[in-house]
């Protein structure tokens, strides 16, 4: 019986429902003046009890669409970062590594790389060959940032000191305190 009922209800919902008077009439417990009778069926019985009809407010059909750049630096591959380093670790006693001051911004295209170093320092390798010491707040430690980090694009496409916060994919967030460029120096 119960699969009849369910393949009939469909049906049922399509045929014409028998008409009343049920739709224009007052709920109970409302009482509608005899005269104003037809006034009820022909509008809507709460405006004919002197209910003001409020409009629904306006739909407002609008789409918000937020775009976020997030640029990864990644370590660069062991054969690169050992390219780059054997100039800087030559054995040769007449030269040293001396660290320059480069400014408190650098351009984030410019980074090709990152290496983490002792205590909180990290150090970019540069696409135009150029080595960069990127000293953290004290807080932070640079082994957060074995594998890398993440930073959002500034309007001006700089990483600057005090300014832009490095993330790291373990979750901590630091600032860069300090950067310095290596350069090797003949003594």
């Amino acid at each position: 019986m119960i699969k009849l009922f369910g393949l009939l209800a469909p049906v049922a919902l399509l045929l014409p429902q028998p008409a009343d008077d049920a739709a224009h009439t007052a709920p109970a417990g409302l009482s509608v003046p005899e005269g104003e009778i037809e006034d009820v069926a022909s509008e809507n019985w709460l405006e004919a009890l002197g209910f003001e009809r409020i409009d629904p407010a306006p739909i407002s059909r609008q789409v918000r669409i937020e775009g976020r750049v997030v640029i990864r630096i990644v370590p660069r591959g062991r054969q690169v970062r050992r390219d780059l380093m054997t100039s800087f670790n030559d054995t040769d006693s007449a030269t040293s590594i001396e660290e320059r001051k480069i400014g408190k911004c650098i351009p984030m295209r410019s980074i090709a790389g990152v290496q983490a170093e002792e205590g909180n320092r990290l150090l970019f390798f540069m696409r135009d060959q150029r080595l960069v010491s990127a000293r953290l707040e004290k807080a932070c430690r640079s082994e957060a940032f074995y594998s890398g980090f993440y930073i959002e694009p500034s309007a001006d496409g700089q990483l600057c000191v005090d300014r832009d916060v490095l993330r790291s994919r373990s979750g901590v967030n630091c600032e860069v305190d300090r950067l310095r460029q290596l350069v090797r120096v003949r003594n």
